[in-house]
C-alpha cells in the first residue's frame, strides 16, 4: 500500500512538474535565494491588499526592491543579498511602516508580519532591529557564517574549507590535519560519505569532476568571502546530492570603496612540545611540528560607475610546512629495509596561491549580470605523507597549476512576481605529479608487513595505489544553468535545468612495474602492473531538471519538489603501446557506463506552532542519488577491466632482491633459485577488456543508481533578541549497493581454516584466542577470476542505516558576542549477511558502532574596554577507530586448513583480529583561543591578533598504524602541538 501510495505522490508531482517545464524550459541555482515575507493587517487583524513594500540595502546595487501584497495580505521579496535591510509599507490612507535593521543571512526566509494604522495626517511609524530568528517558512537546514565571524575566529588556513569543519557533527577530518591541505576537503555529515560534499560559489559547483568537494583543487580565498552558508540537510529539488553543500556570497564591492590586508605568521619558534610519556611508550621519537606557517592576503572593492557596475579583486599567497610523527627520511634510500633516521623527520608542504576578480553590472533596474573569475595554484611537497602509510621517497610532488574557474550569472526581476536566472561556469584543472629527484627512476617499491612500522611503503612511490603513481589528471568541466521562480504572497514555484558535461584525461606510471612486499627484510611476494596506462572518461551530460514549490496556508508551509536526474558517461578509444609485462593494447570507446535516469521527490513541512515566528516545527523526507563524477566511467574502461594488477608469491633463493624467475609466465615457476607462484588473476597481460564485466541493470536504467533517504524531524525555538536553539533528529539510509562475483567459483570452491591471534597484552583479553570462519579457495581455482558488478540484492539484503542526533544554537548579542555550535551524536550501522563467493563475508558482515559525541562551538567576546576581543573555537571529536590486520603465514594457516594456501607454501592471508565498530580510542579535544586589539583610525580599522592553538597542548592520536606487528597502534597522525600565530588586519 505504502509503495503504491510513493508512486501515485512521485507521479502527480512529475506531472505537475512536466506542466510547469512546458511553459519554463530554464535550469538551476543550487541555493534558494534569501526572501523577506510575511502578512501585511490593518489594527483590526483584516488584510490588506496592495501595500507597496520597498526592500533597501546597501548590499542591492540597484538600492530597491519592490513588490506588493496579495488579495491574501502576503507578500514575498525574493533573491536578496545578505545584507541588513530597511524593509517599508506603503498604503494610502495608512501610516507609513519602516522596519529597519533587518539583518538577513543567505538562504533564509525573514517572516515580518506588519500591522499598519490608519493616519489622517502622513506619519511613518518607525521600528529598529528584531530581526528574526527562526525562519517559520522552509525546512533547509543549515548555518550561516557572516564575513565578521569568518575574519574573528582562529583558524590555521582561514579557507571556507576550514570553516565547515566547524559544524556540529562533520567527521572524516582530524584534528592534526596540516592547515590548508587536501585533508580539509574530505567533510561528511549524518551519515553521508565525503563525495557527496559541495562547494559552490554564489550557487555555482566549484569542483572538479563531480559532485565530491573531496577532489577539490580550488582553495578559496576568505578575502572575497561575503557570507558563507553551510548546508547541512533538507536541500530541495534543486540539489543534486544530500551531503554538506557550503555557498559562498562573493562580495561585489559597492558605490563606497573599501579593502582589507591580511597578514599571519608561524613558525618552529612558536610552538609547544607535546611529545608525552605514553607517546614514546608507542615508539614515538617526535611529534608532529610546524616549520613555517605564512598567509598574505588582501582584497579591494569600489565602483566602477556608481549604482551601476562594481568591483572586488582579491589575492593570496599562503604557505604551510610541517613534519609528520613517526615518519623520517631513510638513512640508506636504496636498500631493502626501512631505517629511519630521526634526525631527519618527513615534511609535508602546501602551497596555495590565488587570484581573483569579480564584476557587477546592474544592466537596468529590473537586470543584472555578475561575473567572476579565479586562478589558483595548489602544490603539495610531500603528498600522501599525512594520509598514508609511506616513508618519504614513497611520497610525490604534486602541483595543480594552473586551476581556473569562471562565472557568468545574469538575473532578471521580469516583474514583481516572476524572476529568472541563466549562469555559465567553466573549471580546468592540471595536476601534474612525479617522484622526488632523488628517487632514481630503476626504483622498485617495496612495502615491509612487519618491522618497526608494519606495512610501511618506501623506496618508491607504491605501485598498489593509484593516486602514487598518478603522473597526470587533466579535467574541463563546463556547467549550464537557468531557472524560473513565480511567486504570489503565499505560493511561489521555481523550474529550471542544470547540465553539466567533463572531459578528464588520467594518466600514470610505476617505476619498474614492480612492487617487492618484504617480511622483516625478506621478500615473499611481487606486485606486476601494466603500466604505462591512460583513460579517458567525459560525463556527456550530467543533467537534472527540476520543480519546486512552497505554499503556505496560515501557520503551515508546504515544501514540495521532484527533480529528474540524468547521468552518462562514455570512455574514449585508447591505444596503449607494449609495456614490461603486457603486449600492446587498443580498446574501443565505451558508450552508457553508465547510463542512469532517476526521479527523486522532495518534501518538508514547516509549521508556525504559535503563529509568532518564535517556534517552528519542521519535518522533511528527501531521496538523493549517490554523488557521482567519472568512477563509475572509470572502473569501466576496457583498460581497467582488463586487470591491471596482480600479485605472487616469491621465494629470493639467494637473497638479491631480483627475481630470476620468469615474471612473464602467469603460472608458477622457478628460475635459478628463485621461485615465483600463480598470478592471482591469469587474465593479466592479456588484451581481454572483458575480465570484469558489470551487470546491465547495474549501468543502465531507472532508480539503478545508488541512492540514499534522507528523513528529519526538528524544532527550532527564538530565545530571545538574535538567539535561537534547534533540535532535531536525522535519518539515512541508502540502497542500490553493488558486489562483485567471481563467476568461476561458488561457495563450495572454499575450505574453512582458524588463525590464532598473537599474545599481546595490547589485543581484547591479551589475544591468544582463535579467529575463525576464515575462507580460503580451493587450489584447483586458484587465479581463476572471471568477475562480474551485479547488484547486491540478488544474494541477499545489505543495510547502511545512520541516526543522529543535533542539538544547535546561534546566538548575536547587543554587545556583538556571538556563540554559535552545538553537539552531536549519531552512529552508522551496516549489515551484509549473505554470502556471494566466499562464506569468509559473513565474518564481520553486521557492524553496529556506539553511538559516539561531536561537539562544534565557537564564540566571539568583544571586551568592553581597551578596544580588545577575545574569540575561540572549541572542538570534541570521536577518537579513531582500533582495528587490527593481521598478516599470517601458511605455517599458521595449515594445522586448520590442513593443506597449503592456494597462493603456494610462501603464502599469507590477511586476518582481522578486532572486529570492526567495537573499539575507539579517547576522544580528540581541542580549544583555539585569538586576542585581539583594534584600533580605527578615521574610516580605518587595525586588529593585531594573537592566535593560540591547542591552547591546552593536547596530543591526541588522529591516526593510528593499523598493520598489526610491534609497531601496531602506533601514532601516525596527532594534534599539532600548542602554537602562536601572530597576524594583522587592515579593513577601510
Amino acid at each position: 500500500m505504502a509503495s503504491r501510495i510513493m508512486r501515485a505522490a512521485t507521479l502527480a508531482w512529475a506531472s505537475f512538474f512536466a506542466l510547469i517545464l512546458f511553459f519554463v524550459l530554464l535550469p538551476n541555482v543550487i541555493f534558494a535565494q534569501s526572501s523577506i515575507a510575511g502578512t501585511v493587517r490593518d489594527t483590526t487583524g483584516a488584510v490588506l491588499p496592495g501595500v507597496s513594500i520597498e526592500a533597501t540595502s546597501p548590499v542591492l546595487i540597484e538600492k530597491v526592491r519592490t513588490v506588493h501584497t496579495d488579495e491574501g495580505g502576503l507578500y514575498r521579496v525574493l533573491d536578496l543579498r545578505p545584507g541588513v535591510y530597511t524593509v517599508t509599507f506603503t498604503l494610502s490612507g495608512f501610516a507609513t511602516v519602516r522596519r529597519e535593521g533587518i539583518d538577513l543571512p543567505t538562504s533564509f526566509t525573514a517572516t515580518l508580519n506588519v500591522e499598519m494604522p490608519v493616519a489622517s495626517l502622513a506619519e511613518t511609524v518607525s521600528v529598529t532591529g528584531g530581526a528574526p530568528t527562526v525562519d517559520t517558512q522552509n525546512v533547509l537546514q543549515q548555518r550561516v557564517l557572516s564575513n565578521d565571524v569568518l575574519e574573528n575566529i582562529p583558524s590555521g588556513s582561514r579557507t571556507p574549507q576550514a570553516f565547515i569543519l566547524l559544524t556540529p557533527g562533520v567527521t572524516n577530518v582530524r584534528l592534526g590535519t596540516i592547515p590548508g591541505s587536501v585533508a580539509e576537503l574530505g567533510a561528511s555529515l549524518h551519515g553521508a560519505i565525503g563525495g557527496e560534499s559541495l562547494i559552490t560559489i554564489d550557487g555555482d559547483r566549484a569542483v572538479s569532476g563531480g559532485a565530491g568537494g573531496g577532489n577539490q583543487p580550488l582553495r578559496f580565498n576568505e578575502a572575497y568571502v561575503q557570507e558563507m552558508s553551510v548546508r547541512t540537510g533538507a536541500a530541495s529539488a534543486e540539489q543534486e546530492v544530500g551531503g554538506i553543500v557550503a555557498n559562498i556570497i562573493p562580495k561585489e564591492g559597492g558605490n563606497a570603496w573599501s579593502g582589507s590586508f591580511y597578514a599571519g605568521l608561524t613558525d618552529a619558534r612558536l610552538q609547544g612540545d607535546n611529545l608525552t610519556q605514553r607517546l614514546k611508550d608507542q615508539g614515538l621519537q617526535d611529534v608532529s611540528r610546524i616549520v613555517r606557517n605564512h598567509d598574505i592576503s588582501f582584497g579591494l572593492g569600489g565602483p566602477v560607475i556608481r549604482n551601476t557596475v562594481w568591483f572586488f579583486t582579491s589575492g593570496r599567497l599562503a604557505n604551510s610546512r610541517q613534519t609528520v610523527a613517526g615518519l623520517y627520511l631513510d638513512t640508506d634510500p636504496n636498500d631493502w629495509v626501512y631505517t629511519p633516521d630521526f634526525s631527519k623527520p618527513a615534511i609535508d608542504e602546501v602551497r596555495y596561491p590565488d587570484a581573483n576578480a569579480r564584476l557587477t553590472w546592474q544592466m537596468n533596474q529590473r537586470n543584472k549580470v555578475g561575473i567572476f573569475m579565479q586562478r589558483s595554484g595548489y602544490g603539495q611537497v610531500g603528498r600522501g605523507l599525512s594520509g598514508q602509510n609511506i616513508a618519504p621517497a614513497a611520497s610525490r610532488i604534486a602541483n595543480y597549476i594552473p586551476n581556473l574557474f569562471g562565472q557568468v550569472i545574469w538575473k532578471s526581476t521580469m516583474t514583481s512576481r516572476l524572476l529568472v536566472e541563466a549562469g555559465y561556469s567553466s573549471f580546468y584543472v592540471d595536476r601534474e605529479q612525479r617522484p622526488f629527484p632523488y628517487v632514481p627512476s630503476e626504483a622498485i617499491s617495496a612495502i615491509e608487513v612487519a618491522g618497526l612500522i608494519p606495512g610501511i611503503a618506501f623506496r618508491a612511490p607504491p605501485a598498489s595505489l593509484d593516486d602514487a603513481i598518478s603522473a597526470h589528471l587533466y579535467q574541463k568541466q563546463r556547467d549550464a544553468k537557468a531557472s524560473a521562480t513565480y511567486v504570489t504572497g503565499a505560493h511561489s514555484i521555481k523550474a529550471g535545468v542544470a547540465v553539466k558535461t567533463t572531459w578528464e584525461l588520467a594518466t600514470a606510471k610505476a617505476g619498474q612495474d614492480l612492487q617487492f612486499t618484504l617480511r622483516n627484510g625478506v621478500p615473499i611476494s611481487i606486485l606486476q602492473t601494466a603500466t604505462p596506462w591512460e583513460r579517458i572518461q567525459e560525463i556527456k551530460p550530467n543533467l537534472g531538471v527540476f520543480a519546486q514549490d512552497q505554499w503556505t496556508v496560515r501557520r503551515l508551509t508546504l515544501n514540495a519538489g521532484v527533480r529528474y536526474d540524468y547521468f552518462r558517461a562514455r570512455t574514449a578509444e585508447t591505444h596503449l603501446p607494449a609495456a614490461r609485462w603486457v603486449p600492446a593494447r587498443d580498446f574501443p570507446a565505451v558508450e552508457d557506463v553508465p547510463n542512469w535516469k532517476d526521479i527523486n521527490p522532495r518534501l518538508g513541512v514547516a509549521y508556525d506552532l504559535f503563529g509568532t515566528g518564535n517556534t517552528a516545527l519542521k519535518a522533511s523526507l528527501n531521496r538523493y542519488v549517490n554523488g557521482e563524477a567519472t568512477e563509475t566511467a572509470s572502473a569501466n574502461h576496457p583498460l581497467t577491466r582488463s586487470v591491471v594488477r596482480v600479485t605472487r608469491n616469491w621465494t629470493d633463493g639467494n637473497g638479491d632482491f631480483i627475481p630470476d624467475c620468469d615474471l612473464k609466465n602467469p603460472l608458477a615457476n622457478t628460475g635459478g633459485s628463485d621461485t615465483c607462484g600463480i598470478i592471482s588473476n591469469l587474465n593479466f597481460g592479456l588484451n581481454n577488456p572483458n575480465a570484469t564485466t558489470y551487470a546491465d541493470d547495474v549501468l543502465r536504467g531507472r532508480g539503478v543508481r545508488g541512492y540514499n533517504w534522507t528523513g528529519s524531524a526538528e524544532v527550532q525555538q527564538h530565545l530571545f533578541a538574535r538567539t535561537s536553539l534547534t533540535a532535531g533528529y536525522y535519518r539515512r539510509w541508502a540502497g542500490n549497493f553493488q558486489v562483485t562475483d567471481n563467476l568461476s567459483v561458488t561457495p563450495g570452491d572454499f575450505d574453512p581454516f582458524c588463525v590464532t591471534a598473537p599474545v599481546d597484552t595490547r589485543l581484547p583479553n591479551g589475544g591468544g584466542y582463535q579467529i575463525c570462519g576464515l575462507y580460503d579457495v580451493v587450489q584447483a581455482k586458484a587465479g581463476q577470476v572471471v568477475s562480474k558488478v551485479v547488484r547486491a540484492g540478488s544474494f541477499g539484503k545489505r543495510t547502511q542505516i545512520y541516526d543522529g542526533f543535533d542539538l544547535t544554537t546561534s546566538a548575536r548579542f547587543a554587545n556583538g558576542a556571538v556563540l554559535n555550535g552545538g553537539m552531536n551524536i549519531g552512529r552508522t550501522a551496516t549489515n551484509s549477511c549473505f554470502v556471494v563467493d566466499s562464506p569468509q563475508a559473513l565474518l564481520n558482515c553486521d557492524i553496529t558502532p556506539p553511538f559516539q559525541p561531536n561537539v562544534k562551538i565557537f564564540g566571539i567576546y568583544p571586551v568592553p574596554l581597551w578596544g580588545v576581543q577575545i574569540s575561540g573555537v572549541l572542538q570534541i571529536i570521536p577518537g579513531p577507530e582500533i582495528t587490527a590486520s593481521y598478516v599470517a603465514s601458511n605455517a599458521e594457516v595449515f594445522p586448520t586448513l590442513r593443506r597449503n594456501l592456494a597462493s603456494g607454501p610462501t603464502g599469507t592471508v590477511t586476518v582481522p583480529l578486532i572486529k570492526p565498530g567495537t573499539l575507539y580510542a579517547d576522544n580528540s579535544k581541542q580549544l583555539d583561543i585569538r586576542f585581539t586589539k583594534r584600533f580605527r583610525l578615521d574610516r580605518t580599522r587595525i586588529e593585531t591578533n594573537v592566535d593560540i592553538f591547542n591552547i591546552m597542548n593536547g596530543s591526541d592520536v588522529q591516526v593510528h598504524n593499523v598493520n598489526f606487528g610491534t609497531g601496531w597502534l602506533g601514532p601516525r597522525n596527532l594534534q599539532l602541538p600548542r602554537y602562536v600565530m601572530v597576524s594583522t588586519q587592515v579593513n577601510f
